[in-house]
């Protein structure tokens, strides 16, 4: 299939309708809000990060009860609609300090100091309402190659 053909092929574009619910759940996160989270992210959920680890949605809001003075902006979001499945991708910026030995030290640091970050989830209705079943994060990192163009 040519490239063009796939601008085309069968989704809608719910950028501007789901932008809200991203909103909410950056705001949910610098919040520590658990019950947000509990409602929206499926009781399946599985958070994989650019480090290969996963994390569940306990481990999710269990996190966010523990990393302090957290900060999220949106930077960018596309979202897509395939039949009843959202596929919302983008980036964020983050900050805040995370406690030690919940990761890496050069995670902490990159938080501490603030970082974007990459994003990919996938949205399914469960009992009428929107819940997240997966998303795919990974920071961006400046790349020493690039020194090298």
């Amino acid at each position: 299939m040519r490239r063009e053909g796939l601008a085309h092929a069968g989704f809608e574009d719910v950028t501007e309708a789901f932008e809200p619910t991203w909103r909410a759940w950056l705001d949910a996160a610098a919040a520590a809000d658990a019950l947000w989270f509990d409602e929206h992210l499926a009781d399946e959920f599985c958070h994989i990060m650019g480090t290969g680890e996963s994390e569940t949605k306990d481990r999710v809001i269990a996190t966010n009860a523990v990393v302090r003075n957290a900060r999220y902006e949106p930077l960018d979001l596309v979202a897509r609609r395939y039949g009843t499945t959202i596929v919302a991708q983008g980036q964020y910026f983050a900050r805040g300090d995370i406690p030690t030995g919940l990761a890496s030290e050069d995670v902490i640091d990159l938080y501490a100091e603030g970082v974007e970050v990459r994003f990919s989830t996938v949205w399914v209705p469960v009992d009428g309402e929107l819940r997240c079943v997966v998303m795919q994060s990974a920071t961006v990192v400046e790349s020493s190659l690039l020194a090298l163009a």
